[in-house]
């Protein structure tokens, strides 16, 4: 493959990538490497995004104004990203708000990284995936100028918001973003609890599901199934927000939740 071929086909790519194709017959050094990348940034072909991570400019355009997609930009930062939380309603076009920054969930360390302003925010995969070997569960792939992005599904997503609504933008962000889904393959959504093992987010997600069940035609026999898994005492959808308990699912829910006070007029 040409350069320019390559290019043309990875807006945003890796040393590695670049590298890989280079050395399709076993020909090219690192030295090598470096040099081409090193002419094609100094002639503005190229704008480096952070060590080893490049991404295509125009011919004639200014690097410095080029607009790079920043889920594109996470999605190559480690080598297993995961678009998800918040940026996954966003990439999915579900979220209510656009936030200024991008979460992706990764098994490796990543130090803090911002490019023009928006911030990449990572989070390690639950526990019990991990011990599954069960990482990209519920994961989709999605096309992004002609590249592969992986992202959580719109049923993974809903219960790891529950799960973590820091990562969604509060309450009122969640709420009104996932209440703009279309109808969830439910037992998609049973199946990843059960595989996360908690009891609290059983509650969590069962008392999501029942104040939505016409809406994705939830059966009492899918309810039935988490309750049967629900936590056994009280527990908090979010301590920090406190709240009145809903006894079917053992839940102490936060006012503006239970209530849906945003809704109210100022």
């Amino acid at each position: 493959m040409k350069t320019a071929e390559f290019f043309a086909l990875h807006r945003v790519f890796t040393r590695e990538e670049f590298a890989a194709v280079l050395d399709v017959n076993g020909t090219a050094t690192p030295n090598a490497v470096t040099t081409l990348l090193q002419h094609h940034l100094r002639s503005g072909r190229l704008l480096l995004l952070r060590p080893g991570l490049y991404a295509v400019v125009r011919p004639g355009a200014d690097p410095a104004r080029w607009p790079v997609d920043m889920f594109l930009l996470s999605s190559r930062l480690t080598d297993d990203a995961i678009i998800s939380h918040h940026s996954a309603l966003e990439l999915l076009g579900y979220a209510y708000a656009i936030h200024n920054r991008v979460i992706i969930t990764t098994r490796h360390s990543l130090r803090r990284f911002q490019f023009r302003g928006v911030g990449v925010v990572t989070t390690q995969p639950p526990s019990a995936l991990v011990q599954h070997n069960a990482y990209t569960f519920l994961v989709d792939t999605m096309d992004r100028q002609g590249l592969e992005v992986k992202v959580t599904s719109p049923e993974r997503t809903l219960v790891d918001l529950l799960v973590r609504p820091r990562l969604g933008g509060g309450w009122e962000e969640i709420w009104r973003s996932l209440e703009s889904f279309p109808m969830c393959n439910v037992d998609q959504i049973i199946a990843y609890v059960k595989l996360l093992d908690s009891a609290v987010t059983v509650s969590k997600v069962g008392f999501f599901l029942e104040q939505h069940r016409s809406t994705h035609q939830i059966t009492a026999k899918q309810l039935a199934s988490l309750h049967a898994l629900q936590s056994k005492s009280v527990v908090y959808m979010d301590r920090h927000a406190g709240g009145t308990c809903v006894p079917g699912w053992n839940l102490i829910v936060p006012e503006d939740v239970l209530h849906h006070l945003w809704e109210e007029p100022m």
